[in-house]
């Protein structure tokens, strides 16, 4: 959870949602990889009504999923407004990659990236776009 909030903050990320469950806590490992990063976080017992409603409210949703629909390389224009998901060791579930359009990075020889590398590489190329 550090290195994701340090990556957010390299490029100017505003907030963080994390779920109740199933989310790394905020203890003093965190606070010392996040190397003390100043970045608003938020905690949802519920990421589907959530994602709905930042949808209503303009932002286009992105998953990170390694069967993604759209590899990551073929979005050519940044929306102002970005609602990425990032999941990990279990996964994403289906209903929230229902209601986003998923998104794959490249990659050979291993089957997928650390959350906090894939976050970094998809900021990295949104961040070009703009």
């Amino acid at each position: 959870m550090g290195a994701i909030l340090r990556t957010s903050s390299a490029f100017d990320i505003k907030g963080i949602i994390i779920t109740s469950k199933d989310s790394c806590p905020i203890n003093d490992t965190v606070i010392h990889t996040s190397r003390n990063t100043q970045i608003l976080i938020s905690r949802t017992n519920n990421a589907l009504k959530t994602i709905e409603y930042l949808k209503q409210k303009g932002y286009r949703v992105f998953c990170l999923d390694t069967k993604g629909k759209i590899k990551l390389p073929e979005i050519t224009k940044s929306p102002n407004k970005v609602l990425l998901i990032l999941g990990g060791e279990t996964g994403i579930d289906n209903k929230i990659k229902e209601i986003s359009t998923t998104i794959s990075i490249p990659i050979n020889n291993v089957e997928s990236l650390n959350t906090s590398v894939a976050l970094g590489i998809t900021l990295y190329h949104l961040s070009n776009l703009r």
